[in-house]
């Protein structure tokens, strides 16, 4: 499973072990297959809402496959594989970010061939205002971890070009989501559908 994706299910998971309540003499053993199922059922339905937005392709659906099995997700868990110091971690998750970065600017570049200009103009407004969202998010979080003597642990700033590249992950994938429905309505081959590829290949 891929890191970046996988994080949000063990969140989910760890929230709902923790608000179980335990009954006298019950046992602190916690059965395995239990665990391995709800993870990878937190996962599913990560992914289902990740990729399919608004309910509409089915995970089942090319568009699904394609994104979920993204090459830069590859590379992504190649690159956090081996690292250990805090700037090699660092390093390694800027480059992600770079890579998902890149992405979606060639997906924007693809969907414009397809939409209006006036379409357009209102995505790139949409996208613009997106950025600075991200900006001011991560500018937030970062000075509420940061106590006032500027003291954060060192070993934990890779996390915020990290959280950026999860971010741009899912602002990536969402606007290949919206080119797919749009280009569902024009071809009649998946063949020629653009929002299936990727510029960032293995």
């Amino acid at each position: 499973m891929k890191k970046i994706a996988f994080i949000m299910a063990i969140a989910v998971l760890l929230s709902f072990s923790g608000c179980q309540s335990k009954e006298p003499g019950a046992s602190s053993e916690i059965n395995e297959s239990d665990i391995s199922s709800q993870i990878a059922e937190a996962y599913d339905g990560y992914l289902e809402n990740i990729y399919d937005v608004y309910d509409i392709i089915g995970s089942d659906s090319t568009f699904y496959d394609a994104m979920r099995y993204n090459d830069i997700d590859k590379k992504a868990d190649l690159i956090l594989k081996d690292l250990v110091t805090t700037r090699e971690l660092e390093a390694g998750a800027i480059s992600i970010y770079e890579m998902w970065k890149d992405e979606l600017e060639y997906s924007l570049s693809e969907i414009e061939k397809v939409l209006s200009k006036e379409k357009f103009e209102k995505l790139l407004t949409s996208q613009r205002d997106w950025e600075k969202y991200v900006q001011s998010t991560l500018s937030c979080d970062k000075d509420i971890m940061t106590d006032e003597n500027g003291g954060f642990a060192s070993e934990l700033w890779f996390k915020f070009p990290l959280e950026r590249a999860k971010l741009y992950r899912a602002r990536t994938i969402k606007i290949k989501y919206l080119h797919y429905l749009v280009e569902s309505e024009m071809y009649d081959s998946e063949s020629q559908y653009k929002s299936l590829t990727f510029k960032n290949k293995a």
